[in-house]
């Protein structure tokens, strides 16, 4: 009995099991060629398997009903499919070094420089595009979320979100009382320019007419607002004016009354949201002994009212008893 490869064992069984009937076949030679068979089996699954005869199944070491110590034993490594080689065992996630990961580059330097440490020792500089929703608690439409739509970056603030300032305990769960617009403006008459030293969310301002033909009139105007800043006309305006048709003083005024009663438009390009802007003083004007209208110098107006598009309170249930 001898270990024999493939080659040899099937040479001896041709030359000693010969195709014949003439009883030249003795026991022994049946009885060698398998003994040489079963000798020889691991020496060629051992030695002979290659690329042209490999194993075609899955290999099972030890029994998966009753554990055994058997185990797979590797002298040089594995191929995979991706024609890598590993010739040294995976020691798991918590054994690698993260300094001997391939590619990472000067070692010295941040091999990460695009990810932030939790502990802040790194600030974020450069761009962040971000989608979705940032908050504590992990649900959406809480916290802050960016949408970009038609050039225009979007910050929003989901609900049951609050704003608290932590200098002075304040907090903002809303713009709704947010001034939508305001003026400023000077007036010297009608045959000059009516002159804007601060504006929000202002179209237009112009003299007053009852209709086109009518000649303009000292110290009536019209406010047009910019498309888009209210959702209707029924905005609160406050203005102030000192009432003056001269500049004697800066700190000197009249007694008077501005009125802005005729409010109207739609919000739209074409017919705009207006205000009516009236400067009655309650004193004698231009010499004539009477009150009237007047331009002043000093006109402020401030507007608040719903934007467009949000959504206002629940009015009925505000207290609107008619007598005590």
């Amino acid at each position: 009995m001898a270990i024999q490869n493939r080659t040899t064992l099937l040479q001896q069984i041709t030359d000693r099991l010969a195709d014949n009937n003439a009883g030249d076949i003795s026991a022994a030679d049946v009885r060698e060629n398998m003994e040489n068979i079963v000798e020889s089996m691991l020496s060629i699954v051992s030695k002979e398997l290659d690329t042209s005869l490999p194993f075609e199944k899955d290999i099972q070491i030890g029994s998966s009903s009753t554990p055994t110590t058997a185990t797979l034993t590797l002298a040089s490594g594995v191929y995979f499919n991706d024609a890598t080689f590993q010739s040294t065992a995976y020691p798991g996630p918590g054994q690698i070094n993260h300094n001997d990961l391939a590619g990472l580059g000067d070692l010295t330097a941040d091999p990460h420089p695009k990810y932030l440490p939790s502990d802040g020792t790194r600030p974020f500089t450069g761009n962040l595009p971000m989608q979705g929703w940032i908050n504590e608690s992990g649900v959406n439409n809480a916290g802050f979320n960016f949408n970009y739509n038609d050039g225009n970056e979007i910050v929003g603030v989901g609900s049951n979100t609050t704003i608290k300032f932590n200098t002075d305990n304040s907090i903002v769960d809303t713009a709704k009382g947010v001034a939508k617009a305001w003026l400023n403006f000077s007036a010297s008459g009608v045959s000059n320019s009516v002159t804007v030293h601060s504006a929000y969310n202002i179209a237009a301002i112009k003299r007053w007419k009852a209709i086109p033909t009518d000649p303009a009139s000292e110290g009536k105007f019209t406010v047009e607002f910019k498309p888009g800043t209210f959702d209707d006309a029924k905005f609160v305006a406050v203005a102030v004016s000192n009432g003056r048709d001269d500049d004697d003083q800066a700190s000197d005024f009249s007694i008077n009354t501005v009125g802005m009663v005729e409010r109207g438009g739609d919000g739209t390009l074409l017919n705009p949201h207006y205000l009516s802007f009236f400067v009655l003083s309650a004193e004698a004007v231009g010499g004539t002994g009477s009150p009237g209208y007047v331009d002043a110098p000093i006109n402020e107006l401030v507007v608040y009212g719903l934007g467009s598009g949000v959504v206002s309170d629940d009015l009925s249930g505000i207290d609107q008893t008619i007598s005590p």
